[in-house]
């Protein structure tokens, strides 16, 4: 699970009622779903590519495991048996899958899937295969699409909600 926050809005000194508003409630207009977007294109980029797509090779399976799940799940890739954890990362309609605008002042994306997390960060007998990153290029997609609804903001209007 991730969770984004912006700190420092709600004090902003706005020139006008709509700025001030966005300041308080950043996630409240459509940049959450934008955003939502980001999240999925990337973790989707990431199956595909076996990690490779967000700088994190994704090692091979164990040969007794792969020989096993070749047997009992035949042609289903790296990180999927059954499909429900990647449906719960990347189908925004999954009944798994976390996002919560919480108010408009905090983003959260993730999965309710509870062993996603082993997968993403590794165990003791489980090699890491992460399939999300946040870095620079994530960054600078969530800033681009908060930025979107601040300009619309900045002019005053309230059409920054139903970006």
């Amino acid at each position: 699970m991730i969770e984004l926050g912006v700190e420092g809005l709600g004090e902003l000194k706005a020139t006008n009622a709509q700025m001030a508003l966005w300041g308080k409630k950043p996630f409240k207009g459509k940049s959450a779903l934008r955003i939502r977007t980001l999240w999925t294109k990337r973790i989707k980029s990431a199956f595909s590519s076996k990690g490779k797509s967000i700088g994190e090779n994704w090692p091979p399976l164990s040969p007794a495991y792969k020989s096993w799940k070749s047997k009992h799940y035949p042609r289903k890739p790296l990180l999927v048996l059954t499909g429900k954890m990647k449906d719960s990362l990347v189908n925004p309609s999954s009944r798994m899958m976390i996002f919560n605008k919480s108010k408009g002042t905090q983003l959260i994306l993730g999965t309710r899937i509870s062993y996603a997390k082993f997968h993403q960060y590794g165990t003791k007998k489980m090699p890491k295969r992460q399939f999300f990153k946040v870095d620079q290029g994530f960054t600078d997609g969530v800033a681009n699409e908060m930025r979107k609804d601040l300009e619309i903001a900045m002019k005053g209007r309230k059409t920054w909600l139903a970006r």
